[in-house]
């Protein structure tokens, strides 16, 4: 049983970080350009995989979301760089603030279950 409660569990996270992932690039971004690799470590304590990221960074880009520039740093290969567009930001910041009314309205529903109970619930 454990080990179905596992892949069930396991696959209902997946299901999140798919969810969370646009956000999440689009937060990053806001912060400064960023190359992919760079994407892909800021996203690792999430588990999300480059085999994620890089198809992402072209579907924002074929959106208008997000633009790209070839960088050379310090004489090393250059670096595909992402940065959002007028529309990114204005994305990102929406997202981001549905993201913080779910995560309330969710919370609120969660620490209600468990003032009612004492405990989370485990039905």
């Amino acid at each position: 049983m454990q080990d179905d409660l596992t892949k069930r569990v396991d696959a209902w996270q997946r299901q999140l970080r798919k969810g969370v992932l646009e956000v999440a690039v689009l937060g990053l971004l806001r912060q400064r350009p960023r190359y992919g690799l760079e994407l892909v470590v800021c996203l690792e304590p999430l588990g999300i995989s480059s085999g994620s990221i890089y198809p992402l960074l072209a579907r924002i880009r074929r959106e208008g979301k997000a633009q790209s520039e070839w960088i050379s740093e310090g004489g090393g290969r250059p670096r595909k760089y992402y940065s959002l567009t007028p529309e990114g930001h204005r994305t990102c910041e929406a997202q981001l603030r549905a993201w913080v009314l779910f995560r309330d309205a969710f919370e609120s529903i969660v620490e209600e279950q468990d003032d009612e109970s004492g405990t989370a619930s485990h039905g």
